[in-house]
């Protein structure tokens, strides 16, 4: 009888797949943390922080953050600003801290550099804004569609403002058939590709899956065809059925074609997933701010059922259960102990393991040689792994003879 995260068993749990499920998702609401778990070891900067964690506060939750700032020591408040940096939260804890009127009370450097981090977003995001904008007029000239992924998208669908989520990148996914015309797309507006970024088969193209260019005083542009590079979920999230289920949304004076809701969440939850040995607070920001927006047509009970299906549970589980425990959510319980009853089948421990297994390993190698796109890559990437192997096995011999 398998144990789950919240203490009950795997057959007491009840998960249909239809709307009738639904019924019983305003009591389990009503039992959700509104904010961060304090039963674990954290120091007050951390949940300090994690109060911070929503785009919107209440005037309970602001009071409750005005109070924990009262607290904390001028030690504290300099690893606040230290913590906010790396997480990327600084605009949101300028913003809350403000709201709260706790400017006055954190030390005026603190001050100034959370300052600084929420101005210096407003005008980072506005301008790569601007240039994905002048970057999607150049697709569409060429009759080229493109789904812009997290960063300023992310910001403009689901944040209240601008500056709370701060970017430095452009992401693009694309159809396979259209890297080519979106390189000479880029090619215009002064873009160069990045070393081994210059066709499909460079060797930066081969081991991260996307193409990556620059221009003096631009941004970072990558360009993407999957939506993973863990080859073990490269079937959880195919890309022709992803792009069916793509929509529309206005942004600013335009259509800007976006992700469904539910492959959206099941891409930031596997992303920030894969990535958890060093995870990004402001990752699980943005599943917090998605999950605060879900319109009220939306069904935890398909979902979960969808992620199960396309065999997402664990990593959906790692991201909403961290989610819940650092920021608190909307996440009803009973949906985590689906996800991390099933996350005890094999087909989904085999999954995780290969996800997070060395590059190197042959599991991951063949599975990563599945994922490239056509022959001439597929060529180039196995003979770039004997390559590697060779010089790899001729270090080991010349160690050995010393």
């Amino acid at each position: 009888m398998t144990q789950t995260r919240h203490g009950t068993t795997a057959h007491e749990i009840q998960m249909p797949c239809g709307d009738d499920a639904d019924t019983q998702q305003q009591h389990d609401l009503d039992m959700v943390s509104q904010g961060p778990h304090e039963s674990e070891a954290h120091d007050n900067t951390e949940r300090f922080l994690w109060r911070c964690g929503h785009g919107t506060l209440t005037a309970p939750q602001l009071l409750a953050l005005k109070a924990a700032g009262e607290l904390l020591t001028p030690a504290e408040w300099e690893q606040v600003a230290l913590l906010a940096h790396p997480h990327r939260m600084g605009s949101l804890v300028f913003k809350h801290a403000s709201q709260a009127e706790l400017l006055t009370v954190m030390p005026e450097a603190v001050r100034d550099s959370l300052k600084v981090a929420y101005c210096s977003a407003i005008v980072v995001n506005r301008t790569l804004q601007i240039e994905l904008a002048t970057i999607l007029a150049a697709f569409a000239a060429r009759q080229i569609e493109a789904v812009p992924l997290k960063g300023v998208m992310l910001a403009a669908r689901y944040y209240p403002e601008l500056a709370l989520r701060p970017s430095s990148d452009i992401d693009l996914l694309l159809m396979p058939d259209q890297v080519t015309a979106s390189a000479q797309a880029l090619a215009t507006l002064g873009y160069r590709p990045h070393t081994g970024s210059e066709s499909q088969t460079g060797k930066h193209a081969l081991r991260f899956l996307e193409l990556q260019f620059t221009k003096p005083q631009g941004p970072t542009i990558e360009l993407h065809t999957t939506l993973t590079r863990a080859p073990s979920y490269r079937k959880s999230l195919p890309l022709p059925a992803v792009w069916s289920r793509t929509h529309l949304h206005r942004v600013g004076d335009r259509m800007v074609r976006c992700l469904a809701v539910r492959d959206e969440l099941h891409y930031l939850c596997l992303h920030y997933a894969v990535h958890r040995r060093d995870p990004r607070w402001f990752w699980l920001v943005d599943i917090v701010q998605l999950v605060d927006a879900l319109p009220a047509t939306w069904s935890w009970s398909e979902f979960v059922c969808e992620t199960l299906a396309c065999g997402l549970a664990t990593p959906v589980a790692t991201a909403l259960q961290d989610t819940t425990d650092r920021f608190g959510s909307g996440v009803p319980p009973y949906i985590l102990d689906a996800l991390w009853t099933e996350s005890t089948s094999a087909r989904e421990r085999a999954a995780w393991k290969q996800a997070h297994a060395s590059f190197s390993s042959p599991g991951r190698v063949s599975g990563h040689l599945l994922m490239l796109h056509g022959a001439r890559a597929k060529l180039e990437f196995a003979r770039e792994i004997v390559r590697v192997g060779s010089l790899s096995m001729l270090r080991r011999v010349r160690r050995a003879r010393r």
